[in-house]
C-alpha cells in the first residue's frame, strides 16, 4: 500500500482547514473584495493610498450609498451616546 505524505507541515494544513469553515470563507471573501476595491481606488487616486485603504475596508458602504448613510447615522448616535454617558 502506498502512503502519501503531504509536503505541507501539519500546522499549515490545520490553518487551511480552519480557514475553510463558513466564517473563514465569509471573511476571506470580504477581504478579497476589499483588496480589489483598494487596488481600484489606488489606480484611480494613486497619491492617496491610505485613504483608498480606508475606503476599501468599508467597501459595502462605498458600493451601496444608502447603507453608508444609515451607518453614518448609527455612528453619530453612538458618539452622541458616548458623550452623554461620559458627561453624566
Amino acid at each position: 500500500m502506498l502512503s502519501v505524505v503531504s509536503p505541507l507541515p501539519s500546522t499549515t494544513l490545520h490553518f487551511i482547514s480552519t480557514i475553510m469553515t463558513l466564517k473563514g470563507k465569509i471573511f476571506s471573501g470580504y477581504g478579497v473584495i476589499g483588496l480589489l476595491f483598494w487596488a481600484y481606488f489606488v489606480l484611480v487616486d494613486g497619491h492617496r493610498a491610505a485613504f483608498a485603504f480606508g475606503k476599501a475596508l468599508v467597501w459595502p458602504l462605498t458600493m451601496f450609498p444608502a447603507l453608508g448613510a444609515f451607518m453614518g447615522v448609527v455612528v453619530l448616535l453612538l458618539i452622541i451616546g458616548a458623550i452623554v454617558l461620559i458627561y453624566r
